[in-house]
């Protein structure tokens, strides 16, 4: 490796430069773990007809330190549910979905048909706009009547850098219309 060559007070900031970027270089190649939930923002891009290399941005690793950036790009995943009452008169249980709105864009989950603790594993793309809120609103789907809205949520989401990953846990009416639990992935722009 050829060190650059300076003179004067620029050769301390010249090698420090060059030493972090092999450094950092060293470090993107050593990382081989996968980035959480990449099997489902994949299977999301491609629905899409994107191409998920273009949305993670390749392998690079996350700077999660203090001069990080945070993501304008995230993937949320509606993991799961837990309690969620069912509100159909007689027998059985709820069939819960999640309705996400952003900044115009509605996203809905599939419907888990009986299921008062569903698991969903569904992922949606949202580019994000400063001073925006994310409205999570949970339902139980009815075959004979009207979808019943169980509650609703305007959330801010977690600040994430890409690579990194939060969980959100959102307890509709103080928890007694269930809770839903989201997964805030940052990624890498476009």
């Amino acid at each position: 490796m050829l060190v650059p060559r300076a003179t004067g007070p620029r050769v301390g900031r010249l090698v420090c430069v060059w030493l972090g970027l092999a450094v950092a270089g060293l470090f993107i190649g050593c990382n081989s773990a996968t980035p959480p939930g990449e099997g489902a923002i994949a299977a999301y891009l491609e629905r899409q007809g994107l191409d998920a290399g273009v949305a993670r941005g390749g392998d690079a690793v996350a700077d999660t330190g203090p001069s990080a950036v945070a993501a304008r790009r995230v993937a949320i995943t509606v993991e799961r549910g837990e309690g969620i009452p069912d509100m159909d008169p007689g027998p059985g249980e709820s069939d819960p979905y999640v309705v996400l709105e952003y900044e115009g864009e509605r996203h809905r989950t599939s419907t888990a048909e009986g299921k008062a603790d569903p698991v969903w594993g569904d992922t949606f793309i949202l580019d994000l706009r400063p001073g925006s809120t994310l409205t999570v609103r949970l339902y139980d789907e009815d075959s004979l009547t009207s979808d019943e809205l169980l509650g609703t949520l305007a959330v801010e989401l977690p600040v994430v850098v890409p690579g990194e990953s939060k969980p959100l846990v959102l307890a509709f009416r103080n928890g007694e219309s269930g809770k839903v639990t989201l997964t805030v992935t940052g990624m890498a722009p476009r």
